[in-house]
């Protein structure tokens, strides 16, 4: 049987989520290149962050980011992103 900090730790460990939720719409690029605006963001998505800040995607500012991962504890107390950049660089977006 497991102790009080053990089931405590355990809710706060991350696990991939299937999308995170943010307060306020952004456009983004979907994988298909379709852009559209929206609360959730998946894996797979293309964004624009800047000073870690995800933007919209427009014309003049594309994407220059990818979505690898959304990653969250059980309460979405803690919230990131793992993304790879057009360069092939690796980021881990913390959201909360």
């Amino acid at each position: 049987m497991k102790t009080l900090k053990e089931t405590i730790e355990d809710m706060l460990k991350l696990m991939e989520l299937a999308a995170i939720w943010i307060d306020s719409k952004v456009v983004v690029e979907t994988e298909n290149g379709e852009l559209l605006s929206t609360l959730r963001i998946t894996k797979g998505m293309h964004i624009r962050v800047v000073s870690g800040t995800i933007l919209d995607i427009r014309e003049d500012a594309p994407a220059n980011y990818t979505v690898l991962k959304c990653l969250g504890d059980i309460y979405s107390t803690q919230l990131q992103m793992e993304l790879i950049s057009n360069s092939g660089e690796i980021l881990k977006l913390i959201l909360k």
